[in-house]
């Protein structure tokens, strides 16, 4: 979902060295529930498609 590549080059794109940190932990409160919640839905799906 979200590379340190790419956040680096965004860092850089606008100028604000140092950020990167700060950008990569928000960005980890969004993807770590959307990830938990999806493998919720992965692991008690399969009784459904059974």
């Amino acid at each position: 979902m979200i590379s340190p590549q790419s956040i680096a080059i965004a860092i850089g794109a606008i100028g604000a060295p140092g950020c990167d940190g700060r950008l990569l932990h928000f960005a980890a409160k969004v993807y770590v529930p959307f990830i938990i919640a999806m493998g919720f839905i992965v692991y008690f799906g399969q009784a459904f498609v059974k």
